[in-house]
């Protein structure tokens, strides 16, 4: 997967005689997001995260820590859904199909490729959709993470997915890395593009969603140390 592919295929299917416009631009239109509402749930995230359970202050409304933690996971688990939807509410390309449940599996969320722009996407299956996987833990990406995403695919006729994580951001660990490139040179491949917290602050700062998921599948399927989350 790469730009240039992604611009011919455009290009192809342009019918109106229309100057092409510059390459984010093409990539903006396909997939905008708003900024000022993504940054919002960004930091609100990010305050659910940092707070800490204190006897003093949260006793009359949590009896303890474990309650404590209970609401805070859930509510985390909300923004993050919520920040998800944002990076897809707009899109002309993708629609996002939140808690799915399969005769295999529940399914976190399918990213719908609407057409004509499935031909993009040479392994997304004859469903015409992405397997999407949401983590939101303290702790950082693991490889385990990956295989489990991968055999929900797997049973359910997929090969292209979206993990999205959230937690200290980074350099993905050396042993998610090795499990992400080893799927994606099985046989048949299954591919997996990683996305983490890193990622939303590039989108924050104006980079396109299509452009760093290029980036990301590339990146992925080298197995390089410059894959972040």
């Amino acid at each position: 997967m790469d730009i240039d592919t992604l611009l011919q295929a455009l290009i192809q299917l342009q019918q109106s005689g229309q100057k092409i416009p510059q390459r984010d631009e093409i990539l903006e239109y396909l997939n905008p997001i708003n900024i000022q509402k993504l940054k919002k749930v960004q930091n609100q995230l990010r305050r659910i995260q940092t707070l800490t359970f204190s006897a003093t202050k949260h006793r009359r409304v949590y009896k303890t820590k474990k309650q404590f933690d209970g609401r805070k996971g859930y509510l985390q688990g909300l923004l993050f859904e919520r920040m998800i939807q944002v990076v897809f509410e707009d899109s002309q390309i993708f629609e996002l199909q939140p808690r799915v449940q399969t005769a295999a599996c529940e399914i976190d969320f399918f990213i719908h490729v609407l057409p004509p722009y499935n031909q993009l996407f040479p392994t997304i299956g004859s469903h015409q959709r992405i397997f999407g996987e949401a983590k939101c833990h303290a702790v950082g990406a693991k490889s385990e993470w990956v295989n489990t995403h991968v055999g929900k695919m797997t049973g359910n006729g997929t090969r292209l997915g979206m993990l999205f994580t959230f937690h200290k951001p980074g350099c993905a660990p050396s042993e998610f890395r090795t499990a992400v490139k080893d799927h994606f040179r099985s046989q048949p491949p299954t591919e997996i593009i990683p996305w983490g917290p890193s990622l939303v602050d590039e989108l924050v700062k104006g980079v396109p969603f299509l452009r760093l998921v290029i980036k990301q599948h590339n990146l992925a399927y080298m197995g390089t140390t410059a894959l972040i989350l």
